[in-house]
């Protein structure tokens, strides 16, 4: 998946620039961090009524997870 893919998804349409480094940075930031802290990274993974699709690596799912949430919390995801 794509950070453009996923906010085209959310949104219906294409991010700017700063919408899209914005984006990147998120992405980078959580990967570090579950990067850094393997336990809460494979915690998140496992939410949820379906288990884990097998090959998913518990860091990646855990930092998108993340930059979803950010994107449906969007006040422009919201009220459209």
């Amino acid at each position: 998946m794509s950070l453009a893919f996923a906010w085209r998804t959310a949104l219906s349409r294409p991010p700017s620039e700063s919408e899209r480094a914005i984006l990147d940075r998120t992405l980078q930031r959580q990967l570090a961090t579950y990067q850094q802290d393997k336990e809460a990274a494979k915690k998140l993974a496992s939410v949820g009524d379906l288990p884990k699709a097998p090959g998913l690596d518990d860091t990646q799912l855990a930092a998108w997870t993340a930059v979803a949430n950010v994107l449906l919390n969007l006040n422009e995801t919201i009220s459209n």
